[in-house]
């Protein structure tokens, strides 16, 4: 079986910082995010499950869990586990 090499690809780009999606093997996807201090990010969910981790700074992370909005502190390495379909922000 050939071994398949990682691509990298500039999803959006705009004052607010950019993000890039990553390919991997076996139909798996990493998303970087890069985003300038001060900037919020709109709300959204996703139809599979999803990891969080910070890779350094720090941001207030919101998500809508049963109902209930939770506000946390993430700093570098901190990890957010989002349930599919799941708000978060």
């Amino acid at each position: 079986m050939p071994i398949v090499e990682p691509t990298i690809k500039l999803e959006h780009n705009d004052a607010r910082g950019s993000i890039y999606s990553i390919t991997l093997p076996d139909n798996k996807e990493l998303m970087l995010l890069f985003s300038k201090a001060g900037v919020f990010r709109g709300g959204h969910s996703h139809d599979c499950d999803e990891i969080v981790v910070l890779l350094s700074g720090k941001m207030w992370y919101h998500k809508l869990v049963d109902g209930v909005e939770q506000i946390t502190v993430l700093r570098a390495w901190d990890t957010s586990f989002n349930k599919a379909g799941e708000i978060h922000l």
